[in-house]
């Protein structure tokens, strides 16, 4: 019983030990707010309208594509250099047929997020 527990302590000692010099592999800053909630999408579905927001934590070149099941772009939503802070676009799903599409997010030409998107026109 004397030996389990000294080797329970010892295993104990030793994770306080390697987290403490445990270090992030990647130290990367990115121009976009990296959260739960970095870009949000509503209503979803959309049956007419939607709103896109996201926060850019500096002045970025943004691209924001729709793109079909298949990845093929279906419209250009946004492609322009935009200021720090709070983003908030809207988009009609007028003419779009009803399904699945995605909705990618590049900054600086580097694909940041990409999200899912019913569209459920009436």
């Amino acid at each position: 019983m004397r030996f389990l527990m000294s080797v329970l302590i010892a295993f104990v000692c030793s994770l306080g030990s390697a987290q403490s010099v445990a270090k992030p592999i990647l130290d990367v800053e990115t121009p976009f707010e990296v959260t739960y909630q970095s870009l949000k999408l509503y209503p979803n579905p959309v049956v007419t309208n939607a709103t896109l927001e996201f926060k850019l934590l500096r002045t970025s070149n943004v691209q924001v594509n729709l793109l079909n099941i298949l990845g093929a772009q279906v419209r250009s939503l946004v492609n322009e250099n935009r200021n720090q802070g709070k983003q908030v676009f809207q988009f009609s799903a007028d003419q779009l047929e009803r399904g699945t599409y995605f909705i990618r997010l590049k900054i600086d030409n580097e694909i940041i997020k990409t999200i899912r998107v019913a569209v459920s026109p009436s």
